[in-house]
């Protein structure tokens, strides 16, 4: 999955991706026209799995399980992104958290192709909610969150909601 954090969509015709950059610089050629855009269409999956007569979407290489590169190159073969990820097990999903950052981590079963990706509360849950109060209640509906771990957990920057779409209606 490519990722733009941009505020323009990006023409990728041409570049290439690759699993050895310095070996195979032009492993996969992207095709001509193919552009990557911004907000919620910021994301371009690719399959590996050797079947480019499946789509354009297809490269011609597979990933190992084992750690390896999978590189984004230049038309001319210059880096402009590599990922190392690890050791991997079968259904099993690596990715940027946030989307774009530097750290590589374990995503939920099979990851979010296409999609922003998240990691499931392993310390903080929803402890307690209140929904649709009427009067003569004067308590507003609220969402409590329980931090369940001994440490202190900083959730600036977290989303909450109540969206598939949106993922961050309240941040």
């Amino acid at each position: 999955e490519l990722y733009n954090a941009g505020n323009n969509p990006v023409a990728l015709g041409g570049y290439y991706l690759t699993t050895k950059p310095s070996k195979d610089p032009t492993m996969f050629k992207i095709h001509n026209l193919t552009f990557i855009g911004t907000g919620s269409d910021a994301f371009l999956v690719y399959y590996a799995d050797e079947d480019t007569a499946a789509g354009k979407d297809h490269v011609n290489f597979k990933l190992g399980k084992t750690s390896d590169d999978i590189a984004l190159m230049t038309p001319n073969g210059g880096t402009i992104n590599v990922l190392v990820y690890p050791d991997m097990v079968d259904n099993e999903s690596y990715g940027r958290i946030p989307d774009g950052a530097t750290n590589i981590r374990k995503q939920p079963g099979y990851g979010s192709p296409g999609k922003s990706n998240y990691l499931e509360l392993e310390t903080v849950v929803i402890n307690e909610l209140m929904t649709h109060s009427d009067p003569p209640e004067t308590d507003p509906d609220f969402i409590e969150l329980l931090n369940i771990s001994s440490s202190e957990v900083d959730i600036s920057g977290w989303g909450l909601s109540d969206s598939h779409k949106n993922r961050t209606r309240y941040v």
